[in-house]
């Protein structure tokens, strides 16, 4: 004869074997002794991600604006006060279990920092525009002072060769060498 209560006994399928796959089969086989737990993953200890990372534990997005914020915070309890029992548990050093304490830097961007980098950016910004007019300011002055150079060699040059007479009002042109110049006299 078959016992009942086993043939009507809840039948669990957990996935992943995992810190979180492994408490919560036996979370549940603890809370329901005659539950059928069974568990499914990929990988198994020595092979599974918590073998090799922290497995840190921690409530995470419980905002106000959450509408299961209070379902969440009773499990997470009932989580926290499990896994200290765990750690404090003979089988902590054999489960590799302990509690650290820590902080918590921030969760995502800061408004603040936001602000921050915001801020930082519009400076970088209107340094590279000075620093962008000033190199245009320099290159425009140094070509107009340029252009002016050349004017200037020109008119010496020019007013060094020619000179004015006068006696006469005729120009005369000479050339020696290869040199030529000019003079006018009036």
């Amino acid at each position: 004869m078959v016992n009942k209560t086993v043939v009507n006994a809840p039948r669990i399928l957990v996935l992943g074997a995992g810190i979180n796959g492994l408490s919560s089969a036996v979370c549940v086989q603890q809370a329901c002794p005659l539950a059928q737990v069974q568990l499914v993953a990929e990988h198994f200890s020595p092979d599974t991600t918590s073998d090799g990372s922290a497995g840190f534990w921690m409530p995470y997005l419980l905002g106000k604006d959450n509408p299961d914020s209070e379902r969440l915070l009773c499990l997470c309890e009932v989580t926290y006060r499990y896994m200290l029992e765990l750690a404090r548990s003979p089988l902590a050093g054999e489960v590799k279990t302990q509690k650290l304490s820590g902080y918590m830097l921030y969760n995502g961007v800061p408004p603040k920092l936001v602000a921050a980098a915001a801020a930082v950016v519009v400076v970088v910004v209107v340094v590279v525009v000075v620093v962008v007019v000033v190199i245009v300011v320099v290159v425009v002055v140094g070509v107009v002072v340029l252009v002016v150079a050349v004017v200037l060699v020109v008119v010496i040059h020019c007013t060094s060769s020619s000179s004015c007479r006068t006696s006469s009002s005729n120009c005369s042109s000479s050339s020696s060498s290869n040199i030529s110049s000019s003079s006018c006299s009036k």
